[in-house]
């Protein structure tokens, strides 16, 4: 049908052009002079003109032949399911607000991303992927962890800042469920990702959670025609319809389908722990404890390029934060070189209360 559409509407326009009516008047066309819709452009058509008209004429009528099979050419094959690589690199700046039963915060991490991978056959996808965010945050004036009884001095003014740190790591597998469409894609995706989060107070007991993550999402993009489609999820656009952009179900503009919409919802399943120290103490770990992340997603994608595209998207995450188990931390011995924050030589039971966090993320980028 994509075929038989491109074809009418060239068939249509160069029946109107005037170098139809010129060599018409050769009479080199009279094989082709019927409609354009019961009669199909064919090689031969191209090779009786090129006998019958003059060398000028022939010249111009094997352009005007080269072009057309080549834009039904590329009208075909961008509207097979895309095969190959696909990558993507963001910069990221969010709102987080984290809290529990000792303390509440708030920041504005920024980074970098990235989702590099393989696309097979526009129906299985194979990505790996990074998220790299940092802050100072506010409220320093006390951590996140309960410590009975407390490492700190009373008699010193806390000094110190309290700074958040994301590092994120993951495989990413995807299974598209429209993979026959020119105008969607519904990627249900998950994989296995590892990440740590650092709520650090210089001056008090920091933690650190580790986490293994596997996700389960549903991501994809949606346009506006059948223009172009998403050949590798998370907004990645490939493909034109032809010279004026427009679909095999319409004939909407190409600057118009050069939009697409990007929408993601899913759910983390986690299994978390966290790490306790102090600059001046022994690493203290926590039990794996089970816990979960919501998120959803909106964006846009915009076709700079038959294969470059720019993207932004804003993600909102809940995530549940579970109370750990308790560990025990001790202080070093006094020395010249201790940390006055701290008392030394303390043995504290520390542990995290069950809190949340809740961030907005806005990423900006560009792909292929």
């Amino acid at each position: 049908m994509p075929n038989k559409f491109l074809k009418a509407s060239f068939l249509s326009a160069f029946y109107k052009s005037p170098l139809y009516r010129a060599v018409l008047d050769s009479g080199a066309l009279r094989v082709l002079h019927t409609s354009p819709t019961s009669r199909p452009l064919r090689a031969s058509h191209i090779l009786y003109i090129s006998h019958t008209l003059r060398p000028s004429r022939t010249f111009a009528a094997l352009l005007l032949g080269a072009f057309a099979w080549c834009a039904l050419a590329t009208h075909s094959s961008a509207l097979e399911p895309r095969k190959g690589f696909y990558g993507e690199g963001t910069i990221d700046m969010s709102y987080l607000f984290l809290q529990n039963a000792a303390t509440s915060s708030s920041a504005l991490p920024s980074g970098m991303g990235g989702e590099a991978g393989y696309v097979f056959g526009n129906v299985f996808k194979l990505g790996l992927l990074f998220d790299i965010h940092s802050s100072p945050m506010s409220n320093k004036t006390k951590g996140f962890v309960i410590a009975n009884p407390s490492v700190t001095n009373p008699n010193m003014r806390y000094a110190g800042a309290k700074n958040y740190t994301e590092i994120d790591f993951g495989l990413k597998l995807g299974l598209n469920l429209a993979s026959k469409s020119h105008s969607k894609s519904i990627y249900i995706n998950s994989g296995i990702q590892t990440g740590t989060m650092q709520m650090g107070a210089i001056g008090d007991v920091s933690a650190v959670t580790s986490s293994i993550t596997i996700p389960i999402e549903v991501e994809g993009i949606i346009y506006r025609s059948g223009g172009f489609y998403d050949a590798g999820g998370a907004g990645l656009m490939s493909g034109y319809a032809g010279a004026n952009g427009a679909g095999a179900g319409g004939s909407s503009s190409f600057g118009a389908d050069k939009f697409g919409f990007y929408y993601l919802a899913g759910v983390d399943l986690m299994m978390m722990n966290y790490t306790f120290l102090t600059p001046e103490s022994n690493q203290a770990k926590s039990d794996f404890t089970a816990t979960y992340a919501l998120k959803a997603g909106l964006g846009f994608s915009y076709k700079l390029s038959r294969r470059a595209r720019f993207f932004t998207r804003l993600i909102a995450k809940y995530t549940a934060l579970p109370q750990s188990s308790t560990a025990t931390i001790t202080t070093n011995a006094d020395s010249p070189s201790f940390n006055d924050s701290f008392l030394p030589s303390m043995s504290s039971s520390v542990y995290f209360p069950k809190g949340s966090a809740l961030s907005v993320l806005l990423k900006i980028g560009v792909g292929f």
